[in-house]
């Protein structure tokens, strides 16, 4: 996972907590410096047409004053499905 999350941050020096929970795929909390993300890792499908409707949900939920953020695709997701 350090691999690829190098290769699409190349400056990230940090932590890559992996998270036991999920039923669909695997979780990791990524933090460096001041910066956080999500590295989700699609265990039990490759199907585009889902993963675009969950990333166009979560850019959806953004939209909207909520009280807790909302995470946000990067652009690089779009690569590894």
């Amino acid at each position: 996972m350090e691999a690829i999350l190098r290769r699409h941050w190349p400056e990230w020096n940090g932590t890559l907590q992996k998270r036991t929970w999920g039923w669909n795929n695997t979780t990791y909390f990524v933090k460096s410096g001041g910066r956080s993300g999500v590295l989700r890792v699609y265990d039990t499908h490759r199907d585009r047409d889902k993963i675009e409707f969950e990333h166009a949900v979560l850019q959806e939920l953004s939209k909207h004053s909520l009280s807790f953020r909302i995470p946000q695709p990067g652009a690089s997701a779009a690569r590894f499905i």
